[in-house]
């Protein structure tokens, strides 16, 4: 038995001809260890945001393989359609850096990129 993180992963591992039986399970979060509400007032105060704003985290790679691609293509609609939307790009540098940092040239108001962030940052 395998385990996969996701249904998508475990129908790509059988697609590249895996032959054996692939459960998914789902990652959890600790409730006890990250605590957003507590942290979430201060850490947008930080950043100059609005309080009441929608806000939009993505935490990995820079790379296609963790999907930062499918968040940047739709980028543009997604402001367009929620003006108080802010989206938040955490993660170490990998090869969609530079167009990430395209990104934040372009909607400077509105992206925010904090790379090789401490965990204990985003608690």
């Amino acid at each position: 038995v395998v385990l996969s993180c996701s249904n998508h992963c475990a129908n790509s591992l059988s697609t590249l001809g895996l032959k054996t039986n692939v459960l998914t399970h789902y990652y959890g979060i600790d409730t006890e260890y990250f605590k957003p509400v507590e942290k979430k007032m201060e850490f947008r105060r930080d950043l100059g945001w609005d309080l009441n704003a929608k806000v939009m985290i993505f935490v990995g790679r820079m790379t296609h393989s963790m999907g930062l691609h499918v968040l940047m293509e739709a980028i543009p609609s997604l402001l367009s359609e929620n003006k108080d939307l802010k989206i938040l790009i955490c993660g170490a540098t990998g090869p969609l850096s530079d167009e990430v940092n395209s990104l934040r040239e372009k909607y400077m108001d509105k992206v925010l990129i904090l790379k090789q962030i401490l965990r204990l940052r985003l608690i």
